[in-house]
């Protein structure tokens, strides 16, 4: 049991030596990666050196904001009223036309386009819903 134990602990130590060795080397290549400090205060100065935006552009700033709002409002009101409804439409169609059939073929499909709504529901929660959210933040 003594052989056994020591040669535990040999390969125990050299584990850890190679762990160690291996972490100093990761970490000195994630510190070559970071940017300095004298980088970071380079930027931090040009930063703070621009100067604060005139009201023209705040106002056409503002302006662009609103309109790309409307905008949004006007593909939500789409997605919710034509696209939506014709993509449940077409799902429905193809899964009926796959029972019909027993073919395999027409499930892909239901499935490519399962994919598509789910897309633009992504799109409805992200953008539409997310602007809604900023909005009553305000």
């Amino acid at each position: 049991m003594g052989i056994l134990t020591e040669s535990t602990k040999k390969i125990k130590d050299r584990l850890i030596q190679e762990i160690e060795a291996e972490t100093a080397t990761i970490a000195a290549d994630i510190a070559a990666r970071l940017p300095k400090n004298e980088e970071i205060d380079s930027e931090l100065n040009e930063l703070q050196k621009r100067p604060e935006p005139t009201q023209e552009a705040k106002e056409e700033a503002a302006r662009l904001i609103h309109q790309a709002n409307e905008i949004r409002e006007k593909i939500n009101s789409k997605l919710n009223k034509e696209i939506l409804p014709l993509i449940d439409q077409l799902i429905a169609a193809h899964r009926k036309a796959a029972m019909l059939t027993m073919s395999t073929s027409g499930f892909i499909l239901s499935s490519y386009i399962d994919d598509i709504k789910s897309i633009l529901t992504r799109y409805h929660n992200d953008v539409v819903m997310g602007w809604r959210e900023s909005q009553a933040k305000k």
